[in-house]
């Protein structure tokens, strides 16, 4: 009868080793399956990011295209018309904002420079004459860095 017992006791030690030890096998999977699932919502979460980021850059750049095809002419019968020279360095203003904030890729802004370049002197270094003294071209301020960003 003890020999019974005894083997009984062993057969419900191994029962519930094997028990444990599967319970162990699938702990493990899940643990596994919860990382990957982890790790492959953060990759998503990553690209979902950047590619809101690229479309709100497109969005500010096609913004500030509207503006300028919006701008009234800035001379009217021959003399400067102040309110739309307040408009225009507005919209100058924010398209350099959105530059140094790197919304705006640095190509676009030295095509950009073109037209803002005819229209107001940029200093270079605190030189008595603006870079675009003599009609600068945005190829000279790109090559010489002399916008931040």
């Amino acid at each position: 009868m003890v020999i019974s017992e005894d083997c009984h006791f062993v057969g419900s030690f191994l029962d519930l080793y094997y028990k444990m030890e599967s319970h162990e096998h699938w702990s493990t999977i899940m643990a596994n399956i919860a990382t990957t699932a982890g790790f492959l919502g953060l990759v998503a979460v990553y690209f979902g990011y950047k590619q809101t980021q690229a479309h709100f850059s497109f969005s500010v750049m096609l913004s500030c295209i509207e503006r300028f095809q919006r701008l009234p002419p800035l001379e009217v019968n021959g003399q400067y018309d102040l309110a739309n020279i307040r408009l225009y360095v507005d919209l100058t203003n924010e398209e350099f904002f959105y530059f140094q904030r790197k919304y705006i890729p640095k190509e676009v802004i030295v095509e950009w420079l073109d037209s803002i370049s005819m229209n107001f002197p940029l200093y270079a270094n605190n030189e008595p004459l603006p870079v675009n003294y003599d009609r600068a071209l945005p190829k000279y301020i790109h090559d010489n860095d002399l916008l931040v960003g």
